[in-house]
């Protein structure tokens, strides 16, 4: 396998724009923390002072607290779902001789790439649709099948490794198995 080059002023320059990206996506997240302490009622400069006021108030209002754990609850849920399902169908896929596969493959993951508040109006809309009230199960089953593609596309690139150790793995079972009956009916033919 070759390695990559690049020259010292297009290192330079991947690094600035790389510096750039991540600035432009966590620079509003730092200044909405730090103004987050600001004891004023609206967000400006300058600060009038130093206030743990706000998380004090996210801690006492119960309906938040109750919300957060609901929360994590079902992200638990929906992670452990879409973890087992992703790699049954990962499993399948990479032991599967499918015919145009990379096509596939491609169709599968290609839900990562539509904004998730699309795919959240569009469920809710055909759940609706259907006469389905809104329920936290929906909740569940929705992210389960939002995270369910990446975690299919991470396992499939490591299915080399995965399939190998579960070949290994699998066969010891089935022999195992295979002993078993054969020993079951070997005793019948004795008696």
């Amino acid at each position: 396998m070759r390695e990559l080059t690049v020259s010292r002023p297009v290192s330079i320059l991947l690094t600035a724009f790389f510096c750039a990206a991540l600035s432009i996506i966590y620079l509003p997240i730092l200044v909405m923390i730090i103004f987050s302490f600001n004891s004023g009622r609206y967000q400006t400069l300058p600060f009038r002072e130093p206030t743990f006021e706000w998380y004090v108030n996210l801690v006492a209002d119960s309906s938040f607290v109750d919300s957060f754990f609901t929360s994590l609850f079902m992200a638990s849920l929906a992670s452990i779902a879409a973890t087992a399902l992703g790699f049954l169908a990962a499993y399948a896929f990479s032991k599967a001789k499918i015919p145009f596969y990379s096509f596939f493959f491609g169709l599968i993951l290609s839900p990562l790439v539509i904004p998730i508040i699309l795919i959240g109006i569009g469920m809710r809309l055909q759940i609706v649709s259907v006469g389905i009230e809104p329920a936290l199960w929906l909740v569940l089953v929705g992210q389960t099948l939002y995270v369910l593609p990446s975690i299919f596309g991470c396992l499939s690139l490591t299915s080399n490794i995965v399939s190998k150790s579960l070949n290994v793995f699998c066969l010891g079972y089935v022999f195992s198995a295979q002993d078993l009956v054969f020993n079951k009916y070997l005793q019948k033919d004795l008696n």
